[in-house]
C-alpha cells in the first residue's frame, strides 16, 4: 500500500542509527527502550521504574532522556525482536537486516510510479522458501532460485483488529476531513471466525505487508504496470500466486470497488475455503 516518498529509499529507512558505539550497544538500547516504555505506558516514576527493573534510577532517567531525544527526532519508535538486537525501528518489530534475514523481505522505494514505498522479496540465504511451509528465510538460496515458490506463504497482514462498528467509525471519523481508510483488510466471516477488519495504519503495530502496492493504470503508470503476484487468504496470510524471484516487489490486486469501500475486501472461494480472492 502506498507511503508518500520524496526521494528514493533504501531497506535501512527504518533504522534509527545506534546511541552506543560499544559492545553491549544492543543490551543498553534494549534497556532504556524498556524504561521509555514504562514511562510512557505506566506514567511511572524514575524511582518506580528502577525498582521494577532493578537498575540505578540515575541511568534510568538517562535512558529514559536519550530515547525522548530520538522519539523527537525520528517519531514513534519500536525496537526489534530479534535475540540480541537492540537496533530501534520506525515500523513494526523488525530491522531491516532481521526482515530479510527471517522474512526474506525488504521495504523500499517502489517500482510504482508515485505509489510511494514498496515492499519486496531478496535473497538472504540458499533454499527458496517451500509452498505451504512457513518457516521464514533462514538458508542460504542460489541466485536463480525463487525467493518464494508458488503457494508459498510469505508473511501474515497484522495490525489493529477492528469490529464492523469500530471500523464504520472509523470510516467516518477520516470522511469527515476528506480521506478514507488506506491500510484496512477486511475478513470474511468463514467457518467458525467472525468477521472482522484489520487496520494496518499504525506502522509500529503492523507487518510490513501494509506496504504490498497494486498496479492501477492512470499516473501512477498506465501501460507496463506489473500484474499481481500475491493474494491474501483467509486468515490474512500473503500467499505466492507464483514463483517469486530475487528483487521482485510484491503486487496484490485489490479490486476494482476497494476505493469505494474504504477497505480491502476479499472473499473466500466456494471450493477452496482457505483461499482468499479480492472482490
Amino acid at each position: 500500500m502506498t507511503t508518500t516518498t520524496t526521494a528514493p529509499m533504501t531497506s535501512d529507512w527504518m533504522d534509527v542509527p545506534p546511541t552506543y558505539s560499544t559492545l553491549d550497544s544492543a543490551v543498553k538500547q534494549r534497556m532504556d527502550f524498556k524504561y521509555h516504555r514504562d514511562s510512557v505506558a505506566g506514567r511511572d516514576g524514575y524511582r518506580m521504574i528502577a525498582s521494577k527493573r532493578k537498575a540505578n534510577e540515575g541511568s534510568v532517567k538517562c535512558g529514559i532522556k536519550r530515547v525522548k531525544k530520538l522519539v523527537a527526532l525520528h517519531g514513534p519508535l519500536n525496537i526489534c525482536t530479534f535475540a540480541g538486537c537492540g537496533t530501534l525501528t520506525k515500523c513494526w518489530d523488525f530491522c531491516s537486516k532481521h526482515l530479510r534475514q527471517c522474512h526474506s523481505l525488504e521495504v523500499k522505494t517502489s517500482n510504482i510510479p508515485h505509489a510511494g514505498l514498496g515492499l519486496f522479496a531478496i535473497h538472504y540465504c540458499d533454499i527458496p522458501r517451500p509452498a505451504n511451509n512457513y518457516v521464514g528465510g533462514l538458508y542460504e538460496k542460489p541466485l536463480k532460485s525463487p525467493v518464494f515458490e508458488k503457494n508459498a506463504d510469505i508473511i501474515m497482514y497484522t495490525g489493529r483488529n477492528l469490529t464492523i462498528q469500530e471500523h464504520r467509525a472509523m470510516k467516518d471519523k477520516l470522511r469527515l476531513v476528506g480521506k478514507e481508510p488506506e491500510y484496512t483488510l477486511k475478513i470474511p466471516e468463514a467457518k467458525d471466525s467472525l468477521r472482522m477488519y484489520v487496520d494496518a495504519s499504525d506502522m509500529l503495530l503492523s507487518s510490513v505487508a501494509r506496504f504490498i502496492n497494486y498496479p492501477t493504470p492512470g499516473p501512477r503508470g498506465g501501460a507496463g504496470q506489473p500484474v499481481a503476484n500475491v493474494q491474501f487468504m483467509s486468515t490474512g496470510m500473503v500467499r505466492a500466486l507464483n514463483n517469486i524471484y530475487e528483487g521482485d516487489e510484491l503486487i496484490v490486486d485489490y479490486g476494482e470497488k476497494h476505493g469505494e469501500r474504504g477497505y480491502v475486501d476479499v472473499r473466500i472461494d466456494n471450493i477452496d475455503h482457505d483461499h482468499m480472492h479480492i472482490e
